[in-house]
């Protein structure tokens, strides 16, 4: 099961980062999914992907645009940081 976390509108506004932790630790612990899939860097992403870290549950970027403001670029770097690399494609066999 993966959980995707996020908001795909870049100019969502946020009341800030302390909620969105309480409240997808809570998420995170009561469902625990394998993984986390990421949408936007809003200070929900970069909630997520703090959460998720700190639990041990891998993070997928879904959405990787560079849209948004100083705030969410800054997020965006951090979201990258914590991210599991994407596997390289699999090319076929010749």
């Amino acid at each position: 099961m993966e959980l995707v976390i996020g908001d795909a509108d870049p100019g969502a506004e946020s009341a800030g980062l302390a909620p969105h932790l309480v409240e997808i630790e809570r998420r995170l612990l009561a469902e625990r999914p394998d993984s986390v899939a990421l949408v936007g860097a809003g200070d929900e992403a970069l909630a997520a992907a703090l959460v998720a870290t700190k639990l041990l549950i891998p993070i997928r970027i879904v959405d990787d645009s560079e849209e948004g403001d100083a705030s969410q670029a800054t997020n965006r770097r951090l979201i990258r940081l914590l991210a599991v690399p994407a596997s390289p494609p699999t090319l076929p066999s010749p």
